[in-house]
C-alpha cells in the first residue's frame, strides 16, 4: 500500500499527541517523547541505507528522547502513555525482521496506529470492556490488541478453505485447513503462494498443486480495530 496512508496517520497521532500534551501541561519531557515519535514516523517512512555510524547516532538519540523523560517523568501519567509509541515500535519491528508478520504496510499500519492510539478509545455506549490496570494499557496496547484480533480474525478462513477441501474432496489434513488446490499453470498468476508442503510439481496426480490463498492482512487489522474500538479489548473480559 502507498505510505500516503501511514503519512497521514502519522501526522494525525503526532497532532493529537501535541494536543494532549498542550492541554495537559506542556512539559520538556513530554516534548521530548513526542519528538521521539517524530523520529520513529522518519525512521518506518523514510529510513534509507545509513552507515553504522550514522545509524547509531539516530538510534541512540531516539532512545534517549524515550529513557530520560521515562525516567525524570514517571509520575506523569502522559508521558506513561506515549510509551505506547516506542513499544510498539521495538515490538513490531522485531515481528517483522523475525518474519512473524510478513507485510511492512502491515507494520506500519500498526505503529503508526500507536501514534493515533497510544491510549484506548472510550466510547462509553458500545464498549464492554474496561482497561484493568493503566500499565496493562501501555503494555497490551491498543495496536497490540488489534493485532491479536486481527489474528483471530485470520484463523476465521479456515472455516471456508475447510469446507471448500471437503465439498471437492480434498481432505488431507492438516492442508484442507489453509490450503486449496488449483492447477499448476493457473497458480503461476494466481493471487496465491504455492504451499511449502508439495513434495514435487504435481504432489496431487492430476495437474493440480496446494496453495494458500494470499488475503491481505490489513483487512483483519481493520476489522480488527473496528471491535476494539467499539467493543474495547476482549481479552480484558478474562482479566
Amino acid at each position: 500500500m502507498p505510505d500516503i496512508h501511514w503519512i497521514i496517520m502519522g501526522i494525525t497521532g503526532i497532532a493529537m499527541m501535541c494536543a494532549a500534551a498542550l492541554d495537559g501541561g506542556l512539559s520538556v519531557q513530554r516534548m521530548m517523547t513526542i519528538a521521539g515519535s517524530v523520529m520513529i514516523l522518519f525512521d518506518i517512512l523514510y529510513a534509507k541505507d545509513r552507515t553504522l555510524r550514522s545509524a547509531l547516532l539516530f538510534y541512540t538519540v531516539m532512545a534517549s528522547l524515550f529513557i530520560i523523560p521515562l525516567i525524570t517523568a514517571s509520575d506523569d501519567d502522559l508521558v506513561i502513555t506515549f510509551m505506547t509509541v516506542p513499544i510498539c515500535f521495538l515490538l513490531f519491528a522485531a515481528m517483522y525482521h523475525t518474519g512473524t508478520v510478513k507485510g511492512g504496510a502491515d507494520v506500519k499500519c500498526l505503529i503508526t496506529m500507536a501514534m493515533v492510539f497510544p491510549s484506548y478509545p472510550v466510547l462509553s455506549v458500545f464498549t464492554v470492556t474496561d482497561v484493568p490496570h493503566p500499565v496493562l494499557a501501555v503494555v497490551f496496547s491498543f495496536p497490540v490488541a488489534v493485532l491479536f484480533h486481527a489474528a483471530l480474525l485470520s484463523l476465521l478462513a479456515i472455516i471456508p478453505i475447510a469446507a471448500m477441501n471437503i465439498r471437492r474432496g480434498d481432505t488431507s489434513f492438516p492442508r484442507m485447513l489453509y490450503c486449496l488446490k488449483m492447477n499448476a499453470a493457473d497458480a503461476e498468476n494466481a493471487h496465491v503462494w504455492v504451499s511449502d508442503d508439495n513434495d514435487d510439481c504435481d504432489p496431487c496426480g492430476d495437474g493440480r498443486i496446494w496453495v494458500t490463498p494470499k488475503i491481505p492482512f490489513i483487512v483483519p487489522i481493520t476489522l480488527a480495530a473496528l471491535i476494539v474500538m467499539v467493543f474495547g479489548n476482549l481479552l480484558f473480559l478474562m482479566v
